[in-house]
């Protein structure tokens, strides 16, 4: 998933795709509330790591199931 899709689509649509993706992938199930972030009060740079940090998260998690 390209960093791009932060600014087509935002940060919160960008990890529900990195969660769709991961349980059409793998046997895990993957629940999130992202309702109460305020997206626009942050930075690209600051999302981008939010981003880059929740596809690390879940790429550690699959390796140890």
């Amino acid at each position: 998933m390209s960093a791009d899709i932060i600014n087509d689509l935002g940060l919160c649509e960008a990890i529900e795709g990195i969660g769709r993706d991961t349980m059409e992938a793998t046997p895990l199930k993957i629940f999130y509330a992202l309702s109460s972030f305020l997206e626009h009060s942050v930075g690209y740079k600051f999302k981008l790591n939010i981003l880059r940090i929740v596809q690390e998260h879940l790429n550690n998690i699959f390796k140890t199931c």
